[in-house]
C-alpha cells in the first residue's frame, strides 16, 4: 500500500469526521457519498483562498505552492501576501525605481515614492 492509498484513506476519514462533528454535514445522501453542497462548501472554504494565495504569490515572486497551501489552510496569509511587496523587480508586475530603490507597480511610469519618471529601458 502506497502513499496514495494512505492519503485517500486519511482524506476519507477526515471527511467522515467532519460529517459527524457538524450539523451542516449530518445530511447524508442515500448512496453513501458526500452531498454536492458539502463539496462546494469545502471548495469555497479551502480552495478559493488557496487559489488566490497561489495567484498573489506568482505576481510577487514568492513560492506559489507554499503560499497557496498556507492561504488555503490559514486565509490570513492572503492579507500578508497582499501587503508584502517584493524587494526586487518582477517583470510585468513590479519595477524598481533607479532613484530611491523602492518597488512599485509595473503599470505606473512614475515612482509613487519619489516622483521620478521610470521608462521600460531604465528598469534593472
Amino acid at each position: 500500500r502506497g502513499i496514495r492509498y494512505q492519503l485517500i484513506t486519511f482524506f476519507n476519514t477526515f471527511v467522515e469526521w467532519l460529517g459527524s462533528s457538524s450539523a451542516f454535514f449530518n445530511k447524508k445522501p442515500s448512496h453513501g457519498g458526500m452531498l454536492m453542497s458539502e463539496l462546494i462548501f469545502l471548495l469555497l472554504l479551502f480552495g478559493l483562498p488557496a487559489a488566490l494565495g497561489f495567484k498573489y504569490a506568482l505576481s510577487r515572486g514568492k513560492n506559489p505552492l507554499l503560499w497557496g497551501l498556507l492561504s488555503g489552510i490559514f486565509p490570513f496569509f492572503l492579507v500578508v501576501l497582499h501587503f508584502h511587496r517584493p524587494t526586487s523587480e518582477i517583470r510585468g508586475h513590479f519595477r524598481k525605481c533607479g532613484h530611491c530603490g523602492r518597488t512599485f507597480p509595473w503599470k505606473d511610469s512614475v515612482c509613487k515614492y519619489c516622483g521620478t519618471s521610470v521608462s521600460d529601458s531604465d528598469t534593472i
